[in-house]
């Protein structure tokens, strides 16, 4: 096999892009250039990143692919990057939620403000108490959930996370948390570049839109857990490239 291209810089990746998306994943596809996840992202919606319509579009093609998914049968997982590659997360949905970008900072601060103080560590007191066996499934101690129910504070290596994020749209009411493991998981649904990070940046505060969200699954308190199959599984970086393709 010839040597394999490596574009580095901004510069170069932008240069390989003006060949056509299409032509890009040809010569990754036959292992003719090797690209970073994350900086090949970026620079694939770098551009377009004030462009309505492709962002639009981008966020399409994720719940097609998720749709697609579905209609063959095969089990819920959202389709996410990290700097250490590409995640099925499987459990996960990705769904078009329409919110309205919350246009009362004030009033976010104080819900922020609020989550910080007090929603974070009443809310994990109370799941230590009445989701303690499904806390134990996911692979936590007895030691952590006694330590949860005792301080109110998160295992290392956990988050605290809004399902819709609290700043477009989202609330503190408990059904929209779920402690959330701080690797490839709360770190990839955040997101580099994702189409629905991308609209979200779009909107002005108090501004409508929909997005495609990866969202945990609904029943689960924690994630992941081994004991339900709902865990993180590592694809290559090309099963995410095509789908924007």
């Amino acid at each position: 096999m010839s040597s394999i291209s490596y574009p580095r810089t901004a510069a170069e990746l932008a240069a390989l892009l003006k060949t056509g998306y299409q032509a890009v994943l040809e010569l990754i596809r036959g292992q003719k250039v090797r690209v970073n996840i994350v900086e090949f992202m970026r620079a694939n919606f770098k551009e377009q990143r004030q462009n309505e319509r492709f962002v639009d579009e981008a966020n399409e093609r994720l719940l097609a692919w998720f749709e697609a998914r579905r209609a063959a049968g095969e089990s819920d997982a959202a389709i996410v990057y990290h700097r250490s590659g590409v995640r099925l997360l499987h459990g996960f949905t990705i769904e078009k939620v329409s919110y309205t970008r919350k246009a009362d900072r004030a009033f976010y601060a104080k819900e922020r403000r609020e989550f910080d103080a007090r929603v974070k560590g009443a809310w994990l007191k109370t799941i230590a108490l009445t989701h303690r066996a499904e806390l134990l499934s996911a692979g936590l101690s007895d030691v952590q959930v006694d330590a949860m129910a005792c301080d109110g504070k998160a295992p290392a290596g956990y988050q605290v996370h809004h399902r819709i994020p609290l700043d477009d749209g989202g609330s503190n009411d408990p059904a929209n948390l779920i402690l959330l493991r701080n690797d490839v998981e709360h770190r990839a649904v955040h997101g580099y570049y994702n189409p629905g990070e991308k609209r979200i940046q779009q909107m002005a505060h108090g501004a409508s839109g929909e997005v495609a969200l990866p969202l945990p699954p609904r029943d689960a308190v924690i994630y992941p857990n081994f004991s339900r199959q709902w865990v993180a599984e590592r694809r290559p970086s090309l099963d995410l490239y095509e789908i924007y393709g």
